[in-house]
């Protein structure tokens, strides 16, 4: 039976024998279940400290509460969608599979934005801040590396679940089919949810927001698009 203890970060990213029995049950056991989401939270707070820091210490506080948040929504949203697309695909995986599947993936995940962590808070320390002439150069360097680390970390984490699929489908190539549409499902859930929480997103001179006031004019990719390419923002 998986307990707190043996659900840590180093077995939850290796798939140890006890994670990987909480993942192949019908029903995974509560221990495993709260091993995972709370491991899940430290690690996404830690990321987020990170993630908002340059702004500044209110922001960085108010980052460690969205990401976890950020993650958990992601992994329930796509859980949904990926129980029936499974399913739809020939295999008999469940929602509860599914679901605890997908915050396997989105915790690896976090644990490898939370191995990063210092890389960020160092660069948010260093780095022109919001105050400074430099401030948009500053923001659009942050913006576009947190961009790829959320994205590398969130596709190397579903990516892992491949294995898994592997042995509740024992179909290698049925497990390949479903962990890429699993894949496409994760990245735009997760970008339009991105867009829509942005815990690291308003620019300098625009006070902090709970949510993002651009989420109906515009989605994720135009805003890069302006930002980075056009310079819409100077």
């Amino acid at each position: 039976m998986p307990s707190l203890a043996t659900i840590g970060p180093a077995a939850v990213c290796r798939l140890d024998a006890a994670v990987r029995a909480a993942a192949l049950a019908r029903r995974a056991p509560p221990a495993a279940w709260l091993g995972v989401v709370t491991l899940l939270v430290a690690a996404a707070a830690v990321y987020g400290a990170s993630f908002g820091l340059w702004r500044s210490p209110a922001q960085a506080a108010s980052s460690a509460v969205k990401m976890p948040a950020l993650l958990l929504s992601v992994a329930t949203v796509s859980a949904l969608a990926n129980t029936w697309l499974a399913q739809s695909l020939g295999t008999r995986i469940s929602l509860a599979q599914a679901l605890f599947g997908m915050l396997l993936g989105f915790t690896i995940a976090a644990v490898l934005l939370a191995a990063l962590s210092p890389v960020f808070f160092f660069l948010a320390v260093t780095l022109p801040g919001p105050l400074t002439p430099a401030a948009m150069t500053s923001y659009r360097c942050l913006l576009t590396l947190h961009t790829l680390a959320v994205g590398l970390a969130g596709t190397a984490g579903v990516s892992q679940l491949g294995r898994l699929l592997a042995l509740l489908t024992g179909q290698p190539r049925a497990a390949r089919r479903v962990l890429l549409v699993w894949l496409a499902v994760c990245a735009l859930a997760g970008s339009e949810l991105a867009w829509v929480v942005s815990p690291f997103l308003n620019r300098p001179g625009e006070p902090d927001m709970l949510l993002n006031p651009h989420a109906f004019t515009m989605n994720m990719y135009e805003y890069l698009w302006k930002l980075l390419v056009l310079r819409a923002w100077s």
